[in-house]
């Protein structure tokens, strides 16, 4: 998959407690993941219709690069502080079709 650019949507939802912290933390990553080689995009969104809902929209130049993206010091941090709060997520991979 080299070469083809990985688009990545992760929606994330945390008991009502939790929003402020949740918010923070992801905003903090968000920084940090721009600055990555490879990072297109990054952007992140809280729902409209719920307060405990955010989606983070990101597009990697390839596979590769955001499987770098996963294993950096940023994305580890953000790992371990989540699981202090009631956090779900669902993260989709996708490439364009055409």
């Amino acid at each position: 998959m080299m070469g083809q650019e990985l688009i990545i949507v992760a929606r994330l939802n945390v008991a009502d407690k939790f929003v402020a912290e949740l918010g923070g933390a992801i905003q903090d990553l968000a920084s940090a993941s721009r600055l990555e080689q490879g990072c297109i995009a990054y952007e992140v969104y809280r729902a409209n219709d719920k307060t405990d809902g955010f989606l983070i929209y990101e597009v990697w130049g390839s596979d590769e690069e955001w499987c770098e993206h996963r294993s950096s010091p940023h994305m580890k941090k953000f790992k371990t502080v989540i699981q202090r709060w009631e956090v779900t997520v669902i993260v989709e991979k996708l490439l364009a079709i055409d």
